[in-house]
């Protein structure tokens, strides 16, 4: 699990959430989570026996210049997780200051994550920073789906522009401007 730190004396939402994931009694089930500031998850639920599915939850509905949002998931052996959210990421205006999100996903042997978030809406005027990390630990047979769709929102006289594109599940980060 990544231990998060949030900066002291920040404008905008400063939250972190760390969810462990474990196989115990013939399913993946959430060992641990820890979260600080507006971003949660609920409940696992399973629909399909052993994978545990998980909405994850920024009940502020948006980012905006200033917000740093962190989330890590970190996968054991054998584990199978489906974590999604109930609408999209939309990233609004911002007066200069920089939103950021990072997201650090860490695989296990045997393990599979199906990471499924809505799409990542840019508005105009959005000035964002999102770092995408998948990582594994001493694997050779482990799986990930994570697609990462950006999208402008409403129309704009300003094309959405992308300093590195596309946004891609590898080590690395891209900055957007609207």
């Amino acid at each position: 699990m990544h231990g998060t730190v949030l900066p002291q004396n920040k404008k905008g939402w400063q939250a972190s959430l760390d969810l462990q994931f474990q196989f115990l009694g013939g399913k993946t089930t959430l060992a641990s989570r820890r979260h600080v500031g507006p971003l949660t998850v609920q409940r696992p639920f399973y629909p399909e026996e052993e994978t545990c599915h998980l909405y994850l939850l920024h009940p502020p509905g948006g980012i905006v210049g200033g917000d740093e949002l962190t989330i890590s998931a970190t996968m054991d052996p054998g584990c199978h997780t489906l974590i999604t959210m109930p609408g999209a990421s939309k990233f609004y205006r911002s007066s200069g200051a920089q939103a950021r999100l990072q997201q650090t996903l860490t695989l296990a042997e045997n393990s599979t994550l199906e990471w499924l978030p809505q799409d990542a809406i840019f508005f105009p005027g959005a000035n964002a920073a999102l770092s995408n990390r998948l990582s594994s630990r001493r694997v050779q047979h482990a799986a990930g789906v994570g697609p990462a769709v950006p999208l402008a929102g409403r129309s704009s006289a300003k094309p959405l522009a992308t300093a590195r594109s596309p946004i891609a599940w590898r080590c690395g980060s891209t900055a957007l401007r609207c």
